[in-house]
């Protein structure tokens, strides 16, 4: 993928097409779930103070969770029931409450949304998703932005699975079919940087 800022060209429609073919030609979607309603996902926004970005919602009525290309991904009620927490040296605790675990990635390591609107963002769809590097939800050390919403992020996972069967071989300088390879987070171009860290607690807490 040769653009590195792609999240405003994204149609989750079209993204939603995409996986429904994929599904129908291949395994690599093995688990799409009925639809979550309009009530529930408003009652969950209610619960937690928080707005969910259009494009997530979309996704959320489309399925309430799901196993897509070796990810799985959180149902409207896993989403409300794993708080995040940050934990300081001293050993304090306290929940983030923008913070809420999207998924895990195929390590089972957790995926991160960032409910609130970085300042002056116009797109409405506008939330990080973080790589937290960690089986828990406890925030340790940096937090790599890895899409800039949560359709980027789909479509990364769509185009990424593309080369999941498949490496470079340096000494022929080809592409071979590996059945074996590490598929944890394949869909991520070799290449790619993530696009911002959190170092800390205190930009979570103030996002620029």
């Amino acid at each position: 993928m040769a653009e590195t800022d792609i999240y405003h060209k994204v149609k989750m429609e079209d993204i939603l097409e995409e996986i429904l073919d994929v599904k129908s030609k291949t395994d690599k979607i093995e688990i799409l779930k009925k639809g979550a309603t309009n009530k529930k996902i408003s009652a969950l926004e209610t619960r937690i103070k928080l707005q969910l970005p259009p494009d997530y919602k979309s996704f959320l009525k489309f399925s309430d969770g799901a196993e897509v290309f070796g990810l799985s991904l959180c149902s409207v009620d896993q989403l409300y029931n794993i708080p995040v927490i940050y934990e300081d040296n001293s050993g304090n605790e306290r929940k983030l409450n923008q913070l809420y675990r999207i998924g895990f990635d195929g390590s089972g390591f957790s995926l991160l949304m960032n409910l609130n609107l970085p300042n002056g963002a116009k797109d409405p769809n506008r939330r990080d998703i973080l790589d937290s590097g960690m089986s828990e939800t406890r925030v340790e050390g940096t937090l790599e932005v890895i899409a800039k919403s949560f359709g980027e992020f789909l479509y990364r996972i769509i185009d990424g699975s593309k080369k999941q069967s498949r490496k470079y071989d340096w000494p022929r300088k080809q592409l071979i079919e590996d059945p074996e390879i590490d598929r944890s987070m394949f869909w991520l171009d070799p290449e790619f940087k993530p696009y911002r860290e959190y170092a800390g607690v205190e930009q979570i807490d103030d996002i620029l």
